[in-house]
């Protein structure tokens, strides 16, 4: 895979949409009263924000199209070979280059796939936000600093447009026999929230003895 220049753009941004589609599953999830004081901290707050902004870039970066499938008027399309250079079609192109006629069948089927994504109402949605309010913002949006959330709903139609990503990523792998996952879940934000939750209710009730044992922290303004 060392080969195919542009493979280990598509894999970073394929790890850091799933990381962050991974974080925002874990702020949205059902939790205890205590855990969803933690999730609706100012610091967590702005956390979501961010891992919001990350998947949206990172995935659409992912489903941009081929720069060689382009309709160009004066330029050729190898003048921009070195742009979208995390598009998943891109890099099964070039793999295709690469391994000649054995690899035909199964570039068709990735861009089956990934144009079967690009039509979703869940890629238009998100390709809006990134266009219209994340990359670039247009005035007709009535409040800027109101950035809505991502539902439950929204999170689970992300988690089934990455499995069709992962479906074009292990189609362009095995013609290498070479396996990349990016899709393993690091549970230490989760964890985290609901240890903190504990350790707080823990400090609530022994307050008094927190602070006659110097344990007490005053916030600084």
């Amino acid at each position: 895979m060392e080969k195919i220049e542009n493979f280990s753009y598509v894999q970073m941004s394929c790890r850091l949409a799933f990381i962050a589609l991974t974080e925002l599953g874990y702020l949205t999830k059902e939790r205890s009263q205590d855990q969803i004081g933690i999730v609706e901290s100012h610091t967590f707050q702005y956390y979501k924000i961010s891992m919001q902004y990350m998947f949206v870039m990172e995935f659409t970066k992912i489903l941009e199209a081929d720069t060689k499938d382009r309709i160009y008027s004066k330029r050729k399309w190898e003048d921009d070979e070195n742009q979208n250079f995390s598009s998943l079609q891109k890099l099964s192109r070039r793999i295709k280059d690469s391994l000649g006629a054995s690899f035909a069948s199964k570039h068709e089927e990735n861009k089956q796939i990934l144009e079967e994504v690009r039509r979703s109402e869940f890629y238009n949605y998100i390709k809006t936000l990134r266009d219209k309010e994340f990359a670039h913002t247009n005035g007709n949006k009535e409040n800027p600093l109101n950035i809505i959330s991502f539902s439950t709903e929204k999170i689970m139609e992300a988690f089934k447009s990455m499995e069709m990503v992962k479906r074009v990523l292990n189609n362009c792998t095995s013609g290498y026999n070479y396996d990349f996952f990016f899709d393993y879940q690091d549970r230490r934000t989760d964890n985290f929230i609901a240890y903190h939750a504990l350790y707080k209710s823990f400090y609530d009730k022994h307050l008094n003895q927190a602070i006659n044992e110097g344990f007490h922290i005053k916030p600084k303004i």
